[in-house]
């Protein structure tokens, strides 16, 4: 038998991904995880017991294909109808779904940088043509260039990641007023700010909104992602994503935690509250810190100490995760780190004092 080539059974659209690179993990050490955006506050009690009690169902069977209580749960949540709403394994999962419906090779895909890595992979992967505008330097969202484009899929993470700023809906609504294509609004985020896009797929039949357990409600293990659009989408996306994606387990938990979604609050507020007190304190020792409503913070580091990816290590070897962006032009200055707990955060400056000290 002739040696097997691999490379001869990949589509080349997949060969030439770099693919997405998610967070350092290690579950073996006792780490202060601030690079992967996680809630560090436990789940109210209601939906622990939820948890404990949803272990008691019966997983010899299949779960509801269709999620039917989930979605109408989320549909009762937010005032929309049931058949508005998508779940699946993720926000992530949730946007293959959607780039998977969308786009047949050669599409235009426009994002505006720097922005979610994933969008590229997913792009790239369907062997679409991923095109990039770059926010404008007076902070103004570029509406008129990504319209130029004439793109079939605009991708728009609101608040932004990985810097955190927000665009108001108003800019956001005359982008899709104006687009032939559809436009996904990446809600990730958006429990950390004032104000959100979802009315806007009531009135535009070409808006997309994806949200996540994973950032504001302390369930990122359970790997739940949801979203809104016109019904004409939603069959659409429907007849694409995974079978069985959501399990019987996550299926009610998910039930209970739109049913108690207020009880989320509480922890959210802290976060916003440990986010002011995280700026002041790295400004304070020469960072810059971007402007932020998420529960996240985008800084420069410190001018004439060390480049980010050595703040990165260094901290690593402390016990501190966060994330910086060594491949990225733009961003090899920046460090993201996520907002933890008071003791957590208390630790980062700790240990950023200790390393100030020794440059």
């Amino acid at each position: 038998m002739s040696k097997f080539v691999i490379q001869k059974y990949i589509r080349k659209s997949v060969l030439a991904i770099m693919g997405y690179v998610s967070e350092k993990q290690d579950s073996q050490k006792q780490l202060i995880r601030l690079n992967a955006n996680e809630n560090p506050f436990p789940v109210p009690t209601c939906i622990q017991v939820a948890l404990e009690n949803s272990i008691k169902c019966d997983l010899r069977l299949y779960p509801d294909e269709q999620a039917t209580s989930v979605r109408c749960a989320i549909a009762r949540a937010y005032k929309m109808a049931a058949d508005q709403v998508i779940v699946d394994n993720g926000s992530s999962a949730l946007l293959s779904t959607i780039f998977r419906t969308i786009l047949d090779p050669n599409d235009v895909v426009a994002i505006v940088s720097p922005t979610f890595a994933l969008y590229e992979t997913l792009a790239l992967a369907q062997s679409a043509v991923i095109e990039q505008v770059k926010m404008g330097n007076d902070g103004l969202f570029p509406t008129q260039q990504l319209l130029d484009l004439k793109p079939k899929l605009i991708v728009i993470p609101n608040p932004n990641a990985p810097m955190g700023y927000y665009i108001h809906v108003n800019e956001l609504e005359c982008l899709i007023h104006n687009c032939s294509g559809i436009v996904v609004i990446d809600e990730a985020y958006s429990d950390f700010t004032q104000e959100n896009a979802l009315h806007l797929v009531r009135k535009y039949p070409n808006v997309i909104i994806t949200r996540t357990f994973s950032k504001a409600y302390s369930l990122a293990g359970l790997r739940f992602g949801f979203g809104f659009s016109s019904p004409e989408i939603i069959v659409n996306l429907d007849k694409v994503r995974s079978t069985y994606n959501i399990n019987s387990i996550t299926q009610i938990v998910a039930v209970a935690v739109f049913e108690h979604i207020d009880e989320f609050q509480e922890s959210i507020k802290k976060i916003r509250v440990l986010r002011e007190y995280a700026r002041n304190e790295l400004e304070r020792r020469g960072f810059g810190v971007a402007p932020s409503e998420t529960n996240f913070l985008f800084v420069t580091v410190p001018i004439d100490t060390i480049s980010a990816l050595q703040w990165e290590c260094l901290l690593q070897e402390k016990g501190i995760l966060v994330r910086c962006y060594p491949q990225d032009e733009d961003l090899r200055n920046n460090l993201r780190i996520s907002i933890g707990s008071q003791q957590s955060m208390g630790c980062l400056f700790q240990v950023i004092d200790e390393i100030l000290n020794n440059l």
